[in-house]
């Protein structure tokens, strides 16, 4: 299954960050824990008294974003990014290699780590790694952020190239997959960096992308634009989206939506092209249950030079979507 593969990579992954984190060693600085609205139950945060609960979030931190998650992290932690997809933070510490990885995975279908099972193959792709040894699952759970964001959450021991760690992974869906955050630490860490970790989990915010998503039982993608003239030779725009039908009937998308666009707070006319820049009749074609309509067409006449507000909704409903176009 795609999951399973995704996350044998992301062990694999693992194994560079948790040699290259061996190399840090600046002395970490505590000090009393403050309270927070936790992930994780406060029993689990206190479950190994030998170790010092560090308070690095508390002190300072900076905002960070993958894909549409906006997350924060503690000033004070080394950061490493080799690609768009993996990012590295590394707090200090005075013995053994913590570190958390956050790393995105592009899923094509619209596949949610809450749904039944999914997070179940995530961490069984986990388990069949080839990299990890002596897999120990001790937590497998959907949890629920401080912002009332849901995520899947797993807390198992394993020996990665010999080296004993003790992980705690958050999976969170995105716009266009899967974001993962992942804490490895080894029983050798003086330190417990539990809290942080907690603290960063509820710290995250999902930034809704407005030109893509369900309206009613279909999906639509609102694309990109060009530039036109009508038969009067006004300037006008056509507004490209792509369209999903989930339903189980065939059915035609310029029955199914309703697009609007302004400039200046005024709503805009239709336009009628005549000069095959602009297709109207491809929003007009059926198509069966499960097929998707690229290219899909909608041209207004412009009133002026000021940005185009675009919305999309239901036939009889409110708005959904909406995209703003720069006129050119």
């Amino acid at each position: 299954m795609l999951l399973k593969r995704i996350t044998a990579f992301l062990v694999c992954i693992c194994l560079g960050l948790f040699f290259s984190a061996c190399g840090n060693t600046d002395n970490n600085r505590t000090s009393e824990p403050a309270s927070t609205a936790q992930v994780m139950p406060q029993e689990q945060q206190n479950s190994e008294a030998a170790k010092k609960e560090t308070d690095d979030f508390s002190k300072g931190t900076v905002t960070r974003t993958t894909q549409n998650i906006e997350y924060k992290i503690p000033a004070a932690w080394g950061e490493n990014s080799d690609n768009e997809f993996i990012t590295y933070y590394y707090p200090k510490h005075t013995t053994g290699v913590p570190m958390m990885m956050v790393s995105f995975d592009e899923i094509e279908s619209k596949l949610s780590i809450t749904d039944e099972g999914v997070l179940s193959d995530f961490i069984a792709g986990v388990q069949n790694s080839e990299s990890l040894d002596n897999f120990n699952l001790s937590e497998q759970s959907i949890q629920t952020t401080a912002s009332n964001i849901k995520c899947g959450y797993a807390e198992y021991t394993c020996t990665i190239s010999d080296i004993d760690m003790q992980v705690k992974l958050a999976v969170f869906d995105c716009q266009n997959g899967l974001v993962s955050f992942m804490l490895g630490m080894s029983p050798d860490d003086s330190n417990d960096y539990t809290k942080d970790f907690y603290r960063i989990l509820n710290s995250i915010e999902v930034e809704q992308d407005l030109t893509k998503g369900d309206i009613g039982e279909f999906y639509i993608s609102i694309g990109d634009c060009s530039f036109t003239t009508d038969y009067n030779g006004n300037k006008v725009i056509v507004i490209n989206y792509d369209f999903i039908n989930n339903s189980e009937d065939t059915v035609a998308p310029i029955w199914k939506t309703n697009g609007k666009a302004f400039q200046d707070g005024i709503e805009l006319d239709t336009a009628i092209v005549l000069n095959g820049s602009y297709d109207a009749g491809i929003k007009q074609k059926e198509i069966r249950p499960g097929v998707t309509l690229n290219g899909c067409q909608d041209a207004y006449v412009l009133r002026s030079d000021s940005p185009v507000e675009f919305e999309m909704g239901a036939m009889f409903g409110e708005p959904v979507l909406y995209k703003i176009f720069d006129v050119q």
